[in-house]
């Protein structure tokens, strides 16, 4: 699938991090982005400011993100592959979201796999804010570790995502995932991640179909968590590895 247009928006610019993630990952990379919320007042920043992609091993942390609905948010990063060796590697963002001191509000860490030279992956992990300070800031790290062998499978193309509303409030994204294999897929991993009028991620949520007959394709429903309605939601789907 054609990558959105909004990954390129940001000019690409490798950083450089002196402490470890994760064993056997070297340099692993940081990336931050003000969720509005809140005024940041640990640093210069302004809400919505634009994100500099960290890169590690040609694997791009490209954009993060944060957006809360009621007593839960949902934390999200768009991930990239542009490198064969990292066929097989286990690929984890690890999330700090911080309130407007600067003061940390929660962790947490979502872990998936690339399965392809050319990939993009949106990660992405429920938090529970229930009596939490606000979060004005989310800071995502991408580290690499622990591959496994693996042939290079092919991407599962995803159609174009629509976001539906029912009575209750509920937010769902809808779209079509193909399998263009010869071998059906079971339990895909899909991630969803959504965006307000300016781009900047506000949520997201993931799927995991039965079933995608080979050659075949199936509609998904993936319930979303965000701050308001999405003005868009881009979803990645890869074949189920663990």
């Amino acid at each position: 699938m054609t990558l959105h247009a909004r990954l390129f928006a940001p000019a690409l610019a490798a950083a450089a991090c002196a402490v470890l993630l994760l064993s056997g990952c070297s340099s692993p990379q940081t990336l931050s982005q003000n969720t509005g919320e809140g005024e940041q007042k640990s640093d210069n920043s302004t809400p919505g400011a634009a994100e500099t992609p960290a890169t590690e091993g040609k694997a791009t942390l490209v954009k993060t993100g944060f957006g809360k609905d009621g007593d839960y948010g949902w934390a999200s990063a768009i991930v990239t592959n542009s490198s064969a060796d990292n066929v097989g590697m286990f690929v984890t963002v690890q999330f700090n979201l911080l309130d407007s001191k600067g003061e940390l509000v929660a962790s947490e860490s979502q872990v998936e796999q690339f399965t392809s030279a050319d990939q993009t992956l949106a990660l992405g992990t429920q938090v529970d804010v229930a009596g939490k300070a606000k979060v004005a800031k989310v800071e995502a790290t991408l580290g690499l570790d622990n591959k496994t062998s693996m042939e290079d499978a092919p991407n599962l193309p995803v159609g174009k995502v629509k976001v539906k509303k029912d009575e209750y409030g509920t937010k769902t994204a809808v779209f079509e995932v193909k399998n263009p294999g010869v071998e059906a897929q079971k339990s895909a991993r899909i991630g969803v991640v959504c965006f307000d009028k300016s781009d900047k991620i506000i949520g997201g949520g993931t799927a995991y179909p039965d079933l995608i007959p080979a050659k075949g394709r199936v509609l998904v429903e993936a319930n979303v968590t965000s701050a308001g309605t999405p003005d868009s939601c881009d979803a990645y789907a890869a074949p189920a590895t663990f």
